[in-house]
């Protein structure tokens, strides 16, 4: 098995645990909020838990160097490898052509990122500030306009879909599902 194969597995089993640990959760509060439901804020409460930031930006920048070269070499290694497959030959002219394409650009710029972290994290900052904006569940602990048992009901749906999705992905790569 290709390291690519093996990293492709390790991700969607990232995925899947992900996605069932968030259906699991939402469906614990849809079925019985009594039982997550805490002295200090109920369900609400609960929902916040899903609201968390965490903050990594000290830690990135205060091992820059490391992080620099882990991102450099995921770049090359996957600008490489998908040059290698010849990924853009293989659908010449149609739409997938063009996404090959903004994949590969894509790692072309995680290389730029990755050169930049490595040698001068501070050049960085401006883009950082631009894209690290939180988006986030109402203060109360609900989606817009929703209450909490719909606000759960939404949260796992999404990780119905996320889990099912993942499922299927890792049964086509292990060749348990036909593609």
């Amino acid at each position: 098995m290709s390291a690519t194969a093996v990293l492709m597995i390790t991700l969607l089993l990232a995925l899947l645990l992900l996605a069932l640990a968030l259906l699991v959760g939402a469906l614990a509060i849809l079925i019985r909020p009594t039982a997550v439901q805490d002295e200090s804020g109920g369900v609400e409460r609960a929902l916040s838990a899903l609201n968390l930031r965490w903050q990594v930006e000290r830690g990135i920048y205060r091992h820059h160097r490391a992080f620099g070269l882990v991102v450099v070499a995921t770049a090359v290694f996957l600008a490489w490898r998908f040059l290698h497959a010849n990924v853009l030959d293989v659908a010449a002219g149609t739409a997938w052509q063009a996404a090959a394409w903004a994949l590969l650009a894509g790692q072309l710029l995680n290389l730029a990122i990755g050169i930049v972290l490595l040698i001068r994290p501070s050049l960085l900052k401006p883009l950082e500030s631009a894209a690290n904006r939180w988006h986030s569940i109402e203060p109360d602990g609900r989606l817009r306009g929703l209450s909490v048992r719909a606000s759960a009901a939404v949260i796992a749906l999404v990780g119905l879909v996320g889990l099912l999705g993942s499922l299927i992905l890792l049964g086509q790569r292990l060749g348990l599902i036909a593609a």
